[in-house]
């Protein structure tokens, strides 16, 4: 989480000093220790993981959902077989590498919708609660009696990295998506744009001015007939 980064430095920074300190004679690394280190890194990972599948979600769905009304507008172009401002440009053919985008494009809805789904607000729920978590058995954890064999403590290490590994895959797979999303931004769309001037206005008013997106719904939803 963004907002936690100056903690993470600070607990990266402990980490490393543990590790050094227990090779001398200052400091005697006990069980506990081990238990409450390995454990806080679980639960970070964990509190990161959780963040980073609603980030992932949030991300796909705005692609998603660009991709579709960039569909939407294309299909009503060439069904009007609306003049193209550059005949060199097939329309159809973008309109194919579009599509290719996403498999499930049609399923979007307005990111501004879309992150007030209740899941959205459970994940970052818990994301926060092991966060929260994290921190406490950090510092508390060394303070009570040893409770677990060591086995139990390699055992919460082993699962710390692996929560890590994959909290790696997930930023990985946020990347990618923003990545396809800008080439979009970078090449389809100014394509686009050049085939049909009046995309990039349309693309903006429905992808950011959500008040009229919104007013547009409860008019459409109002009289079906009327065309948004």
């Amino acid at each position: 989480m963004r907002k936690s980064k100056n903690v993470f430095l600070l607990m990266a920074v402990i980490y490393f000093a543990v590790a050094i300190l227990g090779n001398t004679e200052y400091l005697i690394i006990s069980e506990n220790i081990l238990l409450g280190l390995s454990l806080s890194a679980l639960l970070s990972s964990i509190s990161d993981i959780l963040y980073n599948i609603g980030s992932r979600r949030i991300a796909a769905n705005e692609l998603d959902y660009i991709i579709y009304i960039t569909m939407e507008f294309l299909n009503d172009k060439i069904s009007k077989n609306i003049y193209i401002a550059n005949p060199n440009i097939n329309v159809r053919n973008v309109r194919l590498a579009v599509g290719n985008m996403s498999k499930n494009y049609q399923k979007a809805i307005h990111p501004n919708e879309y992150c007030k789904k209740k899941y959205i607000g459970i994940l970052y729920s818990f994301s926060r609660v092991c966060f929260i978590l994290s921190l406490g058995v950090f510092i508390l954890v060394p303070f009570f009696p040893s409770l677990f064999q060591s086995s139990f403590s390699t055992f919460l290490t082993l699962a710390a990295f692996s929560a890590m590994s994959f909290n790696l895959h997930m930023s990985e797979e946020i990347v990618n998506i923003s990545i396809i999303r800008d080439n979009f931004m970078n090449q389809e769309q100014l394509i686009i744009q050049t085939a049909y001037p009046d995309f990039s206005g349309m693309l903006t008013a429905k992808l950011h001015y959500y008040e009229d997106y919104v007013a547009a719904t409860k008019t459409q939803e109002s009289d079906p007939n009327a065309h948004t």
